[in-house]
């Protein structure tokens, strides 16, 4: 789903910022999904914060999830930063990992669930 992210962006980045937001075909898939936030550290595209602080953005456990996010975002990389989350309707946290990549002035990640790992500690 990121590259589909990374392809979209490249080719039209406000088209594909809105089919991110919207949910659009390709870009929501259960509880997988993109978001982007701008150089000024604000959200650009997610299903609820869009607006608000990407870059202050804290994990479960108080981690600095979106300053972990902007140092792992590389342009024509895809990096990678573990961190934890509940699923969508749990409290449970569970640990998760987010493919990261930066596309100009766009840092955009999708995150998945890693079964099995809670309590183990996160990485940037």
């Amino acid at each position: 789903m990121l590259q589909r992210v990374i392809d979209a962006m490249r080719t039209n980045q406000a088209e594909a910022l809105q089919l991110i937001n919207e949910g659009g075909a390709g870009f929501r898939e259960l509880d997988l999904y993109p978001y982007c936030g701008n150089d000024e550290g604000e959200f650009t595209a997610h299903p609820e914060l869009v607006g608000t602080s990407m870059r202050e953005l804290r994990d479960k456990r108080n981690n600095p999830l979106g300053e972990w996010l902007y140092t792992a975002a590389k342009e024509d990389e895809i990096g990678q930063v573990t961190y934890f989350w509940p699923q969508p309707g749990s409290t449970t946290i569970l640990q998760k990992i987010a493919l990261v990549t930066r596309i100009r002035d766009q840092v955009c990640a999708v995150g998945y669930y890693r079964p099995g790992h809670r309590g183990k500690e996160a990485v940037p």
